[in-house]
């Protein structure tokens, strides 16, 4: 069966074979179809001409045994591996439909435009953010070129292999252009810096459209200076992109950590939204911050406000009321840690409300009530009076965490996970989920509060237990601040599903996302 187009139409235990794709580096990629769960997958076939090397079959199921311990939203999931009835091993993996980032150039090339380097920066910034997982495994990808970065429709990229981690002793590809570090070609030692060379190559073609390098005689020491392609571009954006295409190792970003620190600095200097500082957990914008005060949780406000001189309307956003309560919960756990009653703590919070047309007589009012017995398996019994005779109770030993569950999964079968710290009878818990729309991503807000108490556990109270759960949301578009709305796994725009501004064709990033013929209709 060296013929791969022979397996069009045969079944793979529950998979029907549909077409085939192409020859990759080690796989014969097949489109094909779950029959039990009526849906299509990517079904990858160790080549038939690596059957009778022992070597690298071990190096296939080496890849797969890793690829299935990763969990990155921009690495690849596998669904499983398999055998054909010939022995041969094969992965089944999501089909992931948006093409290629090759694909998306390809057609900006034939449109005679190029990628707003926001957008071409965040791409980046995804590859980079699932590198960090491979450099942490001790795993170097070595193979960023276009044409193996995978886009899903809302044009999120993800890694669909581990590259050449696996398969360094495979040939280096020789023909021009080159898109991979001058350490590999050499034979040379590879390590993270080698990956930082291949974003660089991924960033300057998705910024200009064009290969950095115009020739083999000028490569790897002269790329053609990105502002001479592209004048409109900070020059942050330059000094990274021709950092990471240092010709020497030593003259790269030294890791994918520090590299983040300035790409991110980078998309901000290119008019994109900052990313949530680790060091600041509730990084907000200055104008839109709430101070709130110890009076406020000890004394509950009134529920109603006082009659007040008419004021021009006033708008608040939504994400003010959001910030309240997430402060609120903090303080008063933080309460409940500090004293000894057990007396309910009551926070009421009261905030003009987003659609009234008169905020001195209307109001939104949110309470959040925190008890220090909310978690149901605890009980608290009273500590008896002191004897003439003391006893000496060891002390327990604290699970502080962090400690990772996957709790569910979405949709698209991608992981829902919550990270616990500490383990006090009180429970507090922050979901994270919004990717999109014009207010701060609960996302990052979520991925930086991990951050922040995995390097300072000590600041969780001892009665207390933090729940955090990243992305409740992991199949809606990451486009935090730049568009209006919200998709769900249907490429439906979930804010039309509450009738917020609805139409009949409505477009998101330039996409249809109608769903139905009327509000509340939509799938």
């Amino acid at each position: 069966m060296n013929d791969p187009l022979n397996l069009v139409g045969t079944v793979l235990g529950q998979y029907r074979v549909q077409g085939y794709m192409r020859r990759g580096m080690v796989a014969d990629v097949y489109l094909g179809q779950d029959e039990s769960l009526q849906r299509q997958v990517i079904l990858k076939l160790l080549r038939s001409d690596f059957m009778d090397n022992e070597a690298r079959q071990h190096q296939f199921q080496q890849e797969a045994e890793t690829l299935a311990q990763l969990k990155h939203p921009h690495i690849v999931q596998l669904f499983s591996i398999d055998l054909t009835e010939e022995k041969r091993p094969y992965l089944v993996l999501p089909y992931i439909n948006g093409g290629t980032v090759r694909d998306e150039l390809d057609l900006l090339r034939l449109q005679g435009d190029t990628m707003p380097a926001v957008n071409a920066l965040d791409l980046v910034h995804q590859v980079a953010d699932a590198l960090v997982i491979l450099h942490d495994q001790q795993l170097v990808h070595g193979a960023l070129q276009p044409e193996n970065i995978l886009l899903r429709r809302e044009k999120t990229a993800v890694l669909p292999s581990l590259g050449r981690a696996y398969w360094p002793d495979l040939p280096i590809p020789s023909q021009w252009p080159l898109y991979v570090a001058p350490e590999q070609v050499a034979g040379g030692q590879v390590d993270a810096r080698t990956d930082i060379y291949g974003l660089g190559m991924l960033a300057y073609e998705l910024l200009t459209g064009k290969h950095p390098f115009t020739d083999p005689n000028t490569w790897p020491m002269q790329p053609v200076p990105i502002h001479s392609l592209r004048g409109d571009l900070a020059p942050e954006t330059a000094v990274f992109v021709h950092r990471c295409l240092a010709a020497e190792p030593q003259n790269r970003y030294r890791s994918i950590p520090e590299l983040l620190l300035d790409l991110e600095a980078t998309i901000t200097a290119e008019g994109g939204r900052p990313y949530t500082s680790l060091a600041n957990v509730w990084q907000v914008y200055p104008d839109q911050q709430k101070v709130v005060r110890k009076e406020d949780l000890l004394t509950p406000t009134p529920t109603t406000l006082p009659s007040q001189k008419q004021q021009p309307e006033r708008r608040w956003p939504v994400y003010l009321v959001a910030l309240f309560v997430i402060v609120a919960l903090f303080f008063a756990g933080w309460r409940i840690y500090t004293q000894q009653s057990l007396e309910p703590i009551v926070v009421t919070t009261v905030v003009p409300s987003p659609v009234s047309p008169q905020p001195a007589e209307t109001a939104v009012v949110i309470k959040v009530i925190i008890t220090s017995t909310l978690a149901p398996h605890s009980t608290i019994t009273p500590t008896p009076p002191p004897t003439s005779t003391p006893t000496i109770t060891p002390t327990p030993t604290r699970s502080l965490g962090p400690e990772t569950t996957e709790i569910g999964q979405s949709v698209l079968n991608r992981p829902i996970e919550a990270v616990r710290f500490g383990d006090g009878d009180t429970v507090l818990i922050l979901i994270g989920g919004f990717h999109s729309g014009f207010a701060p991503a609960s996302v990052k807000l979520a991925e930086g509060l991990i951050a922040y108490l995995t390097a300072n556990l000590d600041d969780v109270p001892e009665n207390v237990t933090v729940y955090v759960i990243p992305n409740a949301n992991p199949d809606t578009p990451a486009f935090p601040g730049e568009r209006a709305g919200r998709l769900n796994a249907n490429n439906v725009d979930i804010n039309r599903n509450w009738g917020c501004r609805w139409q009949s064709e409505a477009v998101w990033n330039s996409q249809p996302v109608s769903g139905g013929t009327a509000v509340f209709s939509e799938p």
